[in-house]
């Protein structure tokens, strides 16, 4: 039978053994992540009053539970506003589930390299080197949201696929369909990181009779249930969907062109340079020292696999974007592929590294953590001529319009930024603004309109009211308030109008 084709002598030799417990290194490095998390919660509920885009974004988009939210997928919506009704909405809900979700990344990963390198202690600094990616190390403590979740996914769904090769039992092929569900209800670029990773185990002959399995078609149809009313969202709101495709700045010309291969070569470099820097440097280091590691036996398929994933990953995007036309990448939509850069170094080096080497870059990216962590801290509380989003002095604002006699209605805000930030002061108000022009449960008085810039009421606000109340907004005169940025001398400034209901003609 197909299904008995890898014995379990081989899966040992494949480093795809059951789980072990837990040695010192391990229960060490799962203690470390927790607490280094743990405080990043706290201390950004301390650094900033304020939200930065993301964050503003989901306050806004948070207001209605749904199968779709705008121009990404649903999960991390639900979970925020599970956390939301647990903890009320305020900035400890939002950093505790992304802190969460950055804590399941690295548990995650070093569960995942555990498997290849058969070693708590390798598995934990491989895990450590997640911070030497920029985005993972950087962005995604700084200010990113659904690229956080959809690593989160990659992992599990990674630790799942690897059940399967493992002994392959129809539950671990029913947590891998649940995983691919929901990693494709996380991020739409969750879609690369997996085909990628069923394109190398069918590549390796070892793994393939795990993935060529008539039990996988029962991973995809529940991987499809799961994922379906999302679909039958997006079919009906396909114009919200795509409202923003713009980002990708797709060529409408169908000639060839090497834009989209070299949007992809820039944003591959851009995510792996600083990790291939400290990889290579280390190697070189323990070269000219005198390391000279013997021929390398055959690698396990496991290793084989790890190896392929990226070079794989990155072909399928090279293919995609030169089908669509891509003109631009960013980084943070290649993550599915590239957060296993750290891990194929790894393998590569380890034995020309030596534990010295192994350590020093184990010392490096717990560097990175740290100063990562101090970067948070100097960014929100160092004082600046330009302060950051978060330092916006809402609190202050927010008992400015309470003593004009607005507590609670419905605000329709210039901006997304601006809606999400009165949100969060304005817990129990309803926000509308031009993105995604929510209005969950109907209107109720009083209106706050709020915007920044200009005194005259924007024409999006206007349009808002209007489609809100169905009247034209009446003659209003706006109040200008202003309080000094967070830890700055700068003011902010932010013009309000009260009305106290619907005037219709």
């Amino acid at each position: 039978m197909v299904d008995n084709a890898i014995g379990p002598a081989v899966i040992a030799e494949q480093g795809l053994a059951r789980a072990k417990a837990l040695t010192t290194p391990a229960v060490w490095f799962l203690v470390a992540i927790t607490v280094y998390f743990a405080l990043q919660t706290v201390l950004r509920v301390l650094y900033a009053p304020s939200v930065s885009a993301d964050d503003a974004e989901l306050l806004i988009t948070t207001q209605s539970l749904d199968w779709g939210h705008g121009t990404q997928p649903p999960l991390y919506n639900w979970i925020q506003i599970a956390a939301f009704r647990l903890f009320g909405v305020n900035l400890f809900a939002l950093s505790a589930i992304k802190n969460l979700l950055l804590w399941v990344i690295f548990a995650a990963g070093f569960f995942v390299a555990r498997r290849p390198l058969d070693d708590d202690r390798k598995a934990a600094i491989a895990a450590l080197c997640l911070f030497l990616v920029p985005q993972i190390g950087w962005e995604f403590q700084r200010a990113l949201t659904h690229s956080v979740i959809v690593l989160a996914m990659t992992m599990l769904t990674l630790l799942a696929l690897l059940r399967v090769v493992q002994a392959g039992k129809t539950v671990d092929y029913v947590l891998l369909g649940v995983f691919i569900g929901l990693g494709c209800l996380s991020k739409y670029n969750f879609i690369i990181g997996v085909a990628a990773m069923l394109v190398c185990a069918v590549t390796i002959t070892e793994l393939r009779p795990k993935i060529i399995n008539v039990r996988l078609l029962l991973s995809l149809a529940i991987a499809a249930l799961i994922l379906s009313p999302h679909v039958l969202w997006t079919v009906s709101n396909m114009e919200t969907v795509l409202g923003r495709t713009s980002k990708f700045k797709a060529e409408e010309s169908a000639s060839f062109s090497l834009t989209p291969l070299l949007a992809v070569v820039e944003a591959t470099f851009q995510s792996v340079v600083l990790p291939c820097a400290v990889f290579l440097i280390a190697a070189a280091i323990a070269w000219f020292r005198g390391s000279r590691p013997g021929p390398h036996a055959s690698r396990p398929p496991v290793q084989v696999f790890f190896l392929r994933l990226v070079p794989v990953g990155i072909g399928l995007i090279l293919i995609g974007s030169m089908f669509a036309g891509i003109g631009e990448l960013k980084e943070r939509w290649l993550i599915t592929v590239t957060f296993a850069v750290p891990l194929a170094l790894f393998l590569l080096t380890e034995d020309l590294l030596g534990r010295r080497g192994r350590n020093a870059i184990g010392i490096v990216a717990a560097a990175c953590a740290v100063l990562a962590g101090i970067g948070l801290g100097v960014m929100y509380l160092l004082p600046r001529s330009i302060p950051p989003e978060p330092n916006r002095p809402l609190p202050v604002i927010a008992q400015d319009i309470r003593a004009l006699g607005y507590q609670r209605g419905t605000i329709i805000a210039g901006h997304t930024r601006l809606g999400g930030a009165m949100k969060l002061e304005f817990s129990d108000s309803r926000v509308v603004e031009p993105q995604y022009q929510m209005l969950p449960g109907g209107a109720a008085g009083p209106f706050l309109l709020v915007w920044t810039g200009d005194k005259t009421v924007p024409s999006q606000v206007s349009d808002l009211y209007r489609q809100t109340c169905g009247a034209d907004l009446p003659a209003v005169t706006s109040k200008e308030l202003s309080a000094p940025y967070l830890h700055s001398s700068a003011l902010w400034r932010v013009n309000v109008v009260l009305i106290d209901g619907c005037t219709r003609s």
